[in-house]
């Protein structure tokens, strides 16, 4: 259960008790609290005797009437939750005989200042003896409410104020933790939905609709080259048309040209500049009421692309638009986008940014592939890859030796045209064809001439472009197939692989493994004592304030929540960062982390309360993007092994944990120390782990450097199997910090193996067992 479950679970209840005591006090058979919403006064929350959750109504606004007269209005009237909901649900009503309300009374619960935080409604009024038994017209007391009735209620309110106002924080905190939770779950989604452009696209639009609650959302992306932006967009009959936008035109070509969030609120004819959405609507079937747009931009502040979300619903239930209505505005749509809606886009726009990058990336990565599988598709063929303007990026031994050049020298950066003769044929044409439409050509029996000699082959050209935008082309790839040999079945045959992989090393292509990742892994620690101790909706804020400043140092540093293991957030640090930076990109995150608890728990912490701890592990290595049916995941050892060390971490009662390969990339630009060396279940290999003191640049008190000497001086001892030496300096160690918990753990082990000496070094420990 989510903390925000629990807390709605905690104000029923609580409300609940309150309604029992109401009822029993004025003798009723019904009592029903309607509690005001504190930041939203168009709804309210409702508590019935007979409902085990709170509905949430939106209040009639009554001609002439504000929302608060409104909701007196409201509750005069007899409310049943049971009718409410089926009306809601747009449910046709059952068998079951409706509630019948002989009497009623309605009053309001106010504040100290006056001002009304819950009305309570009071149904049928029993007799002083009356059996549960009987129908309700026998047990109502004809009489009504009486005076007594407002005055015993006056009296008690005194009482149940403070529980009133309560809840009203309560109410407030659960619905924060709601967009909190469905904004970690939509970065979560887009995050986990793979690198595939067209699955990511999917992806944010969808969940960027579901966060927002708006109907539609439209996801422009930048095309550099033609200055523009582009998208697809379904029509009226189910198909799909491209549309292409000049940066500058309109209002989403004025978000990319400003790079600034643009909203128009309802209604959106009203604007001077909005001809073109009217007739585009007209076009579609449809009418766009308000507009929200926002910039995405990736980590190095690069234009991506534009989000435009269209329609933000109005609270309630409403029937679905008829484009027959047009131009006449729904009353669905009769809304705006709040200061809060355009706070949590901005949030959401940046982690968008991410994934698209990468999945842009990720697709490059992908034509990269299919180039490969073009130069090694047959090994005798000739294969030359050139940019737009037929400059030579590379070309196979094949190529070279049908146009008579020696394997060493190198062509790339070449003009193809200077290189490569055609008789009686015009190459350049050819390319200026592949640009403007023809991206496949083949030339069959052409006359190649090089080297003063003239052969005959077939020559195929070919564009290289976006699986999503044809237009954008990234190359073209020319292959030479001579005519006079036997070339059937030539994309099939086998091919050595060990060259394929020399090829790839030594023209720098990057494979669909990302290489060299650094994974962080986070936790909190020290939770249950805030449970214990602080009240639920101050605990909710606290641990929301947590992760906020924790995941703002990973977008710091440039990494990505990627996902998460059993509630633990893992970050990466890839493509996004050089390759020789994201090992150092992650530990600065690590530092930056333990700094921000500091603070966190100097300045949030209620006084007296434990502070909470932070454990967090960093492991390096590669990463698999595996597809599976249209979607690709991640899959690694390399993960695994990070959760496995953070867990670990809590054994040597460290903060932060590094692999041997992390701290081999970072050692010369950190203070560490040796802890372990350890494998796992899957990983039989061993490897040394090490805790993260501080950065060099930092400064460390002189206990800590005192620490820091008695400990490796200890080590080294520990493996050179003198276990007499080692005890002496762990103690020393001990002497200044008796919580050293890798110490004690290591002279535990030197008693051992005083007693049972080994015949050779000290095994390497399983991580979870004892040694």
């Amino acid at each position: 259960m989510t903390n925000h479950q629990d807390l709605g679970l905690i104000l029923t209840e609580t409300l609940n008790e309150v309604n029992q005591e109401l009822k029993k006090l004025l003798g009723v058979d019904r009592s029903t609290i309607f509690l005001l919403d504190r930041h939203n006064p168009a709804v309210c929350s409702v508590f019935c005797n007979n409902c085990d959750r709170a509905l949430e109504v939106k209040i009639p606004l009554q001609p002439g009437m504000g929302q608060v007269d409104s909701l007196k209005y409201f509750v005069r009237e007899p409310f049943d939750c049971q009718e409410y909901l089926q009306k809601s649900r747009r449910e046709l009503a059952g068998k079951k005989i409706p509630y019948i309300a002989y009497n009623i009374l309605a009053l309001p619960i106010l504040n100290r200042q006056g001002y009304p935080v819950a009305f309570v409604q009071f149904l049928n009024k029993l007799k002083p003896y009356n059996r549960p038994e009987d129908s309700m017209y026998k047990r109502v007391d004809i009489n009504g409410f009486s005076p007594e009735d407002k005055e015993r209620f006056a009296r008690a309110t005194a009482t149940i104020l403070s529980t009133i106002e309560r809840s009203q924080v309560i109410q407030a905190e659960i619905k924060k933790q709601r967009v909190f939770v469905a904004f970690m779950k939509a970065i979560h989604t887009i995050s986990q939905g793979g690198l595939d452009l067209d699955a990511t696209l999917k992806l944010i639009v969808e969940e960027a609709k579901a966060l927002i609650n708006a109907d539609r959302t439209i996801l422009w992306l930048i095309n550099e080259e033609r200055n523009e932006l582009w998208t697809k967009v379904a029509m009226a009959d189910g198909t799909f048309k491209t549309l292409h936008l000049p940066i500058g035109i309109g209002f989403t070509g004025k978000v990319a040209q400003t790079r600034k969030p643009l909203d128009i609120p309802f209604d959106v004819y009203l604007h001077p500049d909005s001809e073109s959405i009217q007739k585009w609507d007209k076009q579609i079937g449809y009418r766009t009421c308000n507009l929200l747009y926002l910039p995405i931009l990736n980590t190095s502040g690069k234009l991506l692309g534009v989000m435009e979300l269209v329609n933000k619903h109005k609270f309630g239930n409403f029937p679905e638009y008829n484009p027959e209505t047009w131009p006449l505005a729904p009353e669905k749509f009769k809304a705006s986008f709040s200061q809060a809606d355009k706070q949590l886009m901005n949030a959401f726009s940046l982690q968008v940014g991410i994934a698209l990058d990468n999945a842009k990336q990720f697709t490059t990565l992908k034509q990269q592939e299919e180039i490969q599988r073009h130069i090694f598709g047959n090994l005798d063929r000739g294969a030359i890859f050139t940019d737009k303007q037929g400059r030579i990026i590379t070309a196979n031994d094949k190529a070279k030796q049908l146009l008579n050049i020696h394997q060493d020298k190198q062509i790339e950066g070449h003009l193809i045209r200077e290189l490569v003769k055609i008789k009686d044929d015009n190459l350049v044409k050819c390319f200026k064809d592949i640009l403007t439409g023809q991206p496949q050509q083949y030339h069959p029996h052409q006359i190649l001439i090089a080297g003063g000699k003239e052969r005959e082959i077939n020559l195929s050209i070919n564009a290289i472009s976006e699986q999503t935008d044809s237009n954008h082309i990234h190359g073209i790839l020319l292959a030479i197939e001579e005519t006079d040999k036997n070339h059937q079945n030539h994309n099939h045959q086998p091919h050595n692989q060990n060259l394929t992989q020399t090829w790839l090393k030594q023209h720098n292509i990057p494979s669909l493994t990302q290489e060299n990742v650094s994974i962080l892994c986070l936790d909190i620690r020290g939770y249950t004592s805030l449970v214990e101790e602080m009240e639920p909706e101050e605990v909710a804020d606290l641990v929301d304030r947590y992760f906020e400043l924790m995941i703002d140092a990973v977008l710091k540093y440039q990494g990505t929540i990627d996902k998460y293991i059993s509630d633990t957030p893992i970050a990466i640090f890839g493509t996004s960062l050089p390759l020789e930076n994201r090992a150092w990109h992650a530990i600065q995150t690590a530092i930056e982390m333990r700094h921000r608890l500091t603070k966190f728990n100097t300045h949030y912490l209620p006084p007296n309360q434990q502070p909470l701890q932070i454990g967090i592990a960093i492991h390096s290595g590669n990463i698999n993007n595996e597809k599976n049916g249209n979607s690709h995941h991640r899959t690694s050892d390399t993960i695994n092994l990070a959760s496995i060390l953070e867990k670990a971490g809590r054994e040597y009662n460290c903060d932060i944990i590094i692999s041997e390969t992390t701290y081999q990339q970072c050692c010369d630009r950190i203070l560490a120390r040796e802890l372990d060396r350890i494998y796992t279940k899957n990983q039989k290999q061993p490897i040394s782990i090490y805790e993260v003191i501080a950065l060099n640049t930092q400064t460390i008190s002189p206990p800590q450097q005192q620490i820091i000497k008695h400990y490796q001086k200890a080590r080294q001892h520990y493996l050179q199997h003198q276990f007499a030496l080692a005890m002496s300096e762990f103690s020393q160690v001990l002497a200044i910090n008796n919580n050293d918990k890798p110490a004690k753990l290591h002279i535990q082990r030197c008693l051992h193996w005083l007693e049972n000496p080994p015949t050779t070094n000290p095994p390497a420990i399983e991580i979870g067992a004892r040694g």
